[in-house]
């Protein structure tokens, strides 16, 4: 199914989301990651002085992700 609504941004949570209203007429809200939230939270690591990070992704593709690795990190290669 195809909802086409507008994606939002919480300033106040930094993270992407969306609201839809499925067939039944059930309300949902989605949140997830994007490259600008990643990013807001990689810089708290490093702000903050952590020793690390974590994270899991199950099937998608984030190219992004090597990219803030080195943007943030200082990391040379990511495989």
């Amino acid at each position: 199914m195809n909802y086409s609504v507008p994606i939002n941004y919480s300033t106040e949570d930094d993270a992407p989301n969306f609201y839809y209203v499925n067939e039944t007429g059930q309300s949902h809200v989605v949140w997830f990651e994007d490259t600008r939230s990643i990013a807001t939270k990689m810089q708290l690591v490093r702000e903050y002085q952590l020793h690390g990070i974590g994270a899991w992704q199950i099937g998608l593709g984030f190219p992004q992700g090597p990219w803030l690795l080195t943007k943030f990190f200082n990391i040379r290669k990511v495989t």
